[in-house]
């Protein structure tokens, strides 16, 4: 079988695709901002005059400052062209939800000359001279200036020797955001047949080396032009190494699987999940959160069987970890969903097409900052919402996600009746995102508001999912009962009961010893509920 293997597998390319994403788990980088980046709102001076006092601050009114654009700023025909410039203020906002959760702060900066850049008004850096490129510069000891909500960059450059230009990104590394173990779309390193020869057991194995194989991008089909097309296969292996830092961090392990047919999944030689039959048109969705302890530190071997047995082959897969745990609560069924701010097939898809869970069918446009984009769930009832799931478009993904894959930061709202609270914030990688609540919040509606975007698909909410139980109905307070809020009351401590009166009888006292009976019945009941 291994001669007959070899013979029909074909080295394309050396499989140096295994390895191919060392994410640690339990950490993601945000990009604050990218190299080129558009909504640069910039001023400058043709001669030596100083350039206005206290431009840097946060607060510095830029209203005046009505030149907006896109870096790289040079001498230059191409981009923001500012020839003869002596002096520049170059700033943007941004938005930070949760500067306590940023563990490292990375700049590239490409300058020329004598840069400075502020952050909220404060110095964080400074050089001398021209830069021949970009230069990485750690700014982890300045993450403190970062503020939650929008935050101010300010950078000035000048221009002493004629080599004006400027460019930068800023880069945060967040603590307990998701991993992408494995995107979709990602690089594989294959083998097939096209007889029904089994393959050796030894191939799905930890050790197994797939040298020599080539290698291909999902998805993997029979049938396409784009694709890597397996025409006429009758069994596949695919294989992928991944690193993971603390595999101790992850609770919350998602695969995403696209099928035809039968499929087999191994984490480091160890079946993990099997399936019969084939998926329709959606990737089908796997909580493998079970199978965690399967994943090693250092390198971990994935590795996929898939068969043809009804004609139409095809295989791709995303695997996503979360140091946040899987959400306990059921899953509520929403009523329905609305789109806001969305232009083109955001208004032409059903909003109800966000609830389906193939993440496919959105609501969405093309990204407009400044505009609010936002999909809001209905619920048919108040529900105490324990966590909400967002999921971007997955569409054209290369394997490096971060510099080129599509995702979304969101804003997430709690609605209850006309009140809406902001319960968290998320940066949806590729697949998606959970925001876990450390206290479950009462709502009849979410709303996901789209704060940014970057990747090469279409700003948007594919699929929303909601976690909770239905909220208890309040005991309502009855207002002809008034309530001493000066006099606390100690249930510990029986209240002695009006004196009896004495008619001649023992009716009096039996009705004193029954209360003093139920009151100590009460205190007991108390006690016990208190250990």
């Amino acid at each position: 079988m291994k001669k007959a293997l070899s013979l029909i597998l074909s080295a394309l390319m050396i499989a140096s695709i295994l390895a191919a994403m060392v994410i640690p788990a339990g950490a993601q980088t945000t990009a604050l901002i990218t190299t080129g980046s558009g909504n640069w709102t910039y001023g400058w001076s043709n001669t030596d005059e100083n350039l206005p006092e206290g431009w840097y601050a946060k607060d510095f009114d830029i209203s005046a400052w009505y030149h907006n654009g896109k870096a790289p700023f040079r001498n230059s025909a191409t981009r923001v062209a500012l020839n003869g410039v002596v002096r520049a203020a170059i700033l943007k906002n941004i938005e930070v939800a949760d500067p306590s959760a940023i563990t490292a702060l990375s700049m590239d900066i490409c300058y020329g000359e004598n840069p400075v850049v502020y952050i909220n008004g404060a110095e964080v850096w400074s050089a001398q001279g021209a830069s021949e490129g970009f230069v990485t510069v750690d700014l982890s000891e300045k993450k403190d200036v970062l503020v939650q909500g929008w935050n101010r960059v300010s950078v000035y450059v000048d221009n002493p020797n004629g080599k004006f230009y400027f460019d930068m990104s800023l880069t945060a590394t967040v603590a307990d955001a998701p991993a992408n173990l494995i995107v979709k779309g990602d690089a594989w390193a294959y083998g097939w047949t096209w007889m029904d020869e089994q393959f050796p057991a030894e191939i799905f194995s930890a050790t197994f080396d797939p040298a020599g194989w080539p290698a291909g991008q999902a998805p993997f089909v029979e049938y396409n032009t784009v694709e890597t097309v397996l025409a006429g296969v009758k069994k596949a292996a695919y294989f992928q190494e991944i690193e993971i830092a603390d595999p101790d961090a992850i609770d919350y392990l998602t695969m995403h699987i696209f099928y035809d047919e039968n499929p087999v999944l191994y984490i480091n030689g160890v079946e993990a999940w099997s399936a019969t039959g084939y998926t329709t048109t959606a990737y089908e969705t796997v909580d493998l959160s079970q199978k965690k302890d399967l994943l090693v530190e250092g390198t971990n071997r994935i590795s996929v069987y898939v068969e043809n047995q009804m004609g139409g082959y095809c295989f791709d897969m995303s695997l996503l970890a979360s140091s946040k745990a899987a959400p306990a609560d059921p899953v509520i069924v929403p009523t329905g969903a609305s789109c806001e701010g969305f232009t083109g097939f955001g208004d032409a898809n059903a909003p109800t097409n966000v609830l389906d869970g193939d993440n496919n069918t959105v609501c969405g446009s093309g990204w407009a900052e400044g505009t609010t984009q936002a999909v809001t769930v209905t619920l048919d009832k108040a529900y105490d919402v324990s966590a909400v799931e967002v999921s971007c478009k997955n569409e054209g993904l290369p394997a490096d996600i971060l510099n080129g894959g599509s995702w979304g930061s969101y804003d997430i709202y709690a609605i209850e009746g006309e009140t809406e609270t902001k319960i968290g914030s998320m940066d949806a990688y590729a697949i998606g995102d959970v925001l876990v609540l450390d206290e479950a919040v009462k709502a009849d509606a979410i709303k996901i508001v789209i704060t940014s975007w970057r990747g090469v698909a279409w700003a948007c909410v594919a699929d929303v999912a909601v976690y909770g139980v239905e909220a208890e109905e309040e005991t309502p307070v009855d207002p002809d009962v008034p309530v001493d809020p000066d006099v606390p009351v100690d249930p510990d401590v029986p209240v002695d009961p009006e004196p009896p009166v004495d008619a001649g009888d023992a009716t009096a006292l039996i009705a004193v010893l029954a209360v003093v009976a139920l009151l100590g019945a009460a205190t007991v009941t108390k006690k016990a509920l208190v250990k």
